[in-house]
């Protein structure tokens, strides 16, 4: 988790929320292991897929920028150096 705040940029002073919750996380998703094992799914279903073109166009990115990025920057934020002040979120 300690390396999961650095690596998104959340500020610093999120970090002890984030460390206090992650043993709940872990027991909160082990339990949902376990109930897919106990009780599996008999249907699933999938959503429906967004395509690079609409997600371009919605945030007013070049056209081919997903295509191009090597997914190590950020391609949204201003700042590389910005931190991020939402719990919950990943924009900038």
């Amino acid at each position: 988790m300690l390396f999961g705040v650095v690596a998104y940029r959340k500020h610093p002073i999120l970090w002890p929320i984030f460390l206090i919750l992650t043993p709940l996380a872990v027991i909160l998703h082990s339990v949902g292991a376990l109930w897919g094992v106990v009780s599996p799914v008999e249907n699933f279903e999938v959503t429906e897929k967004v395509t690079a073109d609409v997600i371009e166009q919605a945030n007013d990115l070049n056209q081919g920028a997903l295509a191009e990025h090597e997914g190590t920057d950020r391609l949204l934020r201003e700042s590389d150096d910005e931190f991020e002040e939402g719990i919950f979120t990943d924009d900038g």
